[in-house]
């Protein structure tokens, strides 16, 4: 019983592959429309992209920081 499923399947595979292949070099693709134009390829964006990017941030302000002062309250011992 095994073989008789094993050679539908394989019989399927064969309609299925006979199938393709013949819509495939038998039928007439569609044509494409008169109005159809090919794709240019475009040059680049032209223009200022900062809206899109965003500008650089300015540099951080960098405070002077005074140097500490020696403290009283701390005395060496020893």
């Amino acid at each position: 019983m095994l073989a008789r499923w094993w050679a539908l399947l394989v019989w399927a595979l064969v309609a299925a592959s006979a199938l393709f292949w013949g819509l495939r070099l038998f039928v007439k693709p569609t044509p494409t429309p008169r109005d159809a134009m090919v794709a240019q390829a475009g040059s680049g964006a032209r223009g200022d992209l900062t809206r899109l990017f965003g500008v650089d941030p300015p540099p951080p302000v960098v405070e002077s920081v005074p140097a500490p002062v020696a403290d009283d309250r701390f005395q060496l011992v020893g």
